[in-house]
This record gives C-alpha cells, sequence and structure tokens, in this order.
C-alpha cells in the first residue's frame, strides 16, 4: 500500500485527497470527502486492468463462470458514513468472456456500463463479440441499450444470427407496463430453415 493523504480543506469537513493500494494482481486509487457534522459522505473508488481470469480468488463461486477479460470500474459513493450508497458506477470490459448458465455465455466481447445518477438509469454499449444460447450463437455484437426513467430504448442493434445479419432498433415506453413498443428491424440473407421453431404450423420455400 501506499500512504494515505488526508487534510481538512474545508472547516467541519476531512478529505481523503489520495489513498492508493495493491494486493496481488488488483489495484485501487480512492478519494473522497465527510463533513464532521452530518456525516454526507462522497467519494470516488477506482480500479484499473483487474484481470478477471483471477476472480474466483476474491469469491470462489465466480470460477463456475469461466471469467475472462480485463475490467476498469469506477465507483461513485454517497449518502453518510453510517449509511453509504453507490451513487453512480462504470465497467469498461474488454475481451470479456463468461458462462452463465445452461449453455449461455459471451466470449471475447468488448463492453461499456454505466448507471446513474438517477436510481434505475442504466447505460451499456458493446462493440464487438459474441453470445451463445439454445444452440444459436448470435456474433459480430454493436449494440446500445439505455434505461432511463422507466422506458427503453435500442438506438442499436447489429448482430450475425445463423448467417443473417440483423440489424435493429426500437423502444418501450414505460417498461413495467409495456404502454408502447416501437421497432424498426432489417435483416440480410435469411436463413429460414435454420430459424424456423418446430411448433410452426407453416413453412416457407
Amino acid at each position: 500500500t501506499t500512504p494515505v493523504s488526508a487534510s481538512t480543506k474545508a472547516a467541519g469537513a476531512y478529505f481523503i485527497e489520495r489513498l492508493n493500494g495493491s494486493g496481488g494482481p488488483w489495484s485501487f486509487e480512492a478519494s473522497g470527502r465527510m463533513g464532521a457534522a452530518d456525516k454526507a459522505l462522497s467519494g470516488v473508488l477506482k480500479t484499473r486492468s483487474v484481470p478477471l481470469d483471477r476472480a474466483a480468488e476474491l469469491y470462489a463461486p465466480w470460477g463456475e463462470h469461466a471469467l475472462a477479460g480485463e475490467l476498469d470500474a469506477t465507483v461513485t459513493l454517497g449518502g453518510t458514513s453510517a449509511a453509504p450508497r453507490v451513487s453512480q458506477w462504470a465497467a469498461d470490459l474488454r475481451g470479456f468472456s463468461m458462462t452463465f448458465w445452461n449453455g449461455k455465455k459471451f466470449t471475447d466481447s468488448d463492453m461499456t456500463l454505466r448507471a446513474g445518477p438517477v436510481k434505475g438509469d442504466l447505460w451499456v454499449r458493446a462493440t464487438k463479440g459474441s453470445y451463445v444460447a439454445y444452440s444459436n450463437a448470435l456474433t459480430g455484437l454493436d449494440a446500445e441499450v439505455r434505461l432511463s426513467s422507466g422506458d427503453l430504448a435500442v438506438p442499436r442493434l447489429g448482430l450475425t444470427w445463423n448467417g443473417s445479419r440483423v440489424t435493429l432498433k426500437g423502444c418501450v415506453r414505460n417498461l413495467k407496463s409495456w404502454d408502447r413498443v416501437a421497432v424498426d428491424a432489417e435483416v440480410d440473407r435469411l436463413r429460414v430453415d435454420e430459424w424456423l421453431c418446430s411448433h410452426c404450423e407453416y413453412s416457407i420455400r
């Protein structure tokens, strides 16, 4: 670890100007402020180039998910010293791979995620990689998804599915009740014989 640098730059407030730490392949840096009277807390915690393939050393159950890639993360704290809370967070994943359940997995993906400051708001951007589920591989991911004030927007979704290139954009107003849905999609070279479900009552030739 490195020394903590702290000061009281303003009356009735305590500052941590810099706190760096490391252990094994992991390192972090932090800064923050706490009011002396109201104990109001604000701070930032950052970590860079976290090797996800060693995540099980921190939490053993993660070993079941075959994590791989690198993570950059920033967490912004708020609340009080007695009840701290995460007000915003951001994560950048490079070469991200992870196995979920029933064979579902991400492979070699680059993704950016942002959440906050409004509760429930989320922004996700994927610029490469693939996702496998139910024996279907979605490759060449190029996607952006936004969740804001209860509305879901997909400004772009591009992928290759069973040899067909699919592009889509759409939005859902009030996601909980699906008040209004709009979708605009294009499919290039659709292989109908590979994706028609077994319970369909018709065929296309």
